[in-house]
């Protein structure tokens, strides 16, 4: 019973991070450094790429709404900024450049007009 009881207490301290610690005692080899190395810069990337992907969607809505009140540019402006991605893919390539033949025109001074 004894067993069972510190098998269970080994379990509960299970870290879901632990190999992201640093070399540990030394646990980790050179090879397994490059590796979570190449991991973060992997991860890094893909969030820069989304980020920018969200503020290009931002700019991209505010343009589209810059003669339309404030409420609802912000409104616009918010969701393409959560959903950039998606909202440069669905709205603007297949809605309103592919079904209605629209260009968006940029603003040459301002890239998030207010």
């Amino acid at each position: 019973m004894a067993d069972n009881n510190k098998e269970k207490k080994a379990d509960s301290n299970f870290k879901f991070f632990d190999s992201m610690q640093g070399n540990f005692k030394g646990k980790l080899s050179t090879e397994d450094h490059i590796i979570q190395f190449i991991y973060i810069i992997v991860i890094v990337f893909a969030l820069m790429f989304f980020m920018t992907c969200n503020f290009i969607a931002m700019s991209a809505s505010l343009n589209i709404n810059k003669d339309n009140k404030s409420s609802v540019k912000y409104f616009y402006a918010l969701g393409a900024f959560m959903f950039g991605f998606m909202y440069i893919i669905g709205y603007l390539m297949f809605f309103k450049i592919g079904q209605r033949n629209e260009t968006i025109e940029f603003d040459r001074d301002k890239l998030f007009p207010l």
